[in-house]
């Protein structure tokens, strides 16, 4: 009996060390407020028309940084992939976050000012935590 039970112990602890670890529970927060240093020249995303109306951004870009709350909480990351845009695929990094965002067509609204469709993605490692299609709009 004992035997028994010691095996059936092992043999769990043994299969929990293998598994791989789920990523934490994260919810992506709309916000109202862009810090000053990142206004300027940048694109701003939304969930909807409501939100854009609103002025409540999922996320915000200065082209070399991207500002998203996660948990509630201002996450900046960091672009490693600044001047590559015929892609239309933007890459920014803080820690085990990666946002992926991927622009559709814009559309020009007046000389410094644009509006597109896209989808945002947010890995924690390397599994997708968080991926919605968005709204946005962006000024040179």
């Amino acid at each position: 009996m004992k035997w028994t039970i010691l095996s059936v112990l092992f043999l769990t602890t043994v299969s929990s060390n293998g598994q791989a670890t789920n990523p934490p529970l994260i919810n992506l927060n709309t916000f109202k407020s862009i810090p000053e240093d990142m206004m300027g020249v940048g694109e701003s995303f939304y969930l909807s028309a409501k939100d854009k109306k609103e002025q409540k951004f999922i996320c915000t870009t200065d082209m070399e940084t991207a500002l998203i709350y996660i948990n509630q909480k201002p996450v900046r990351l960091k672009s490693i992939d600044v001047t590559d845009f015929s892609k239309n695929k933007q890459i920014f990094t803080h820690d085990k976050y990666t946002l992926i965002i991927i622009e559709g067509p814009s559309k020009k609204v007046s000389d410094e000012y644009y509006t597109m469709s896209g989808e945002l993605i947010l890995k924690y490692d390397s599994k997708t935590v968080w991926s919605k299609n968005v709204k946005g709009d962006g000024g040179d």
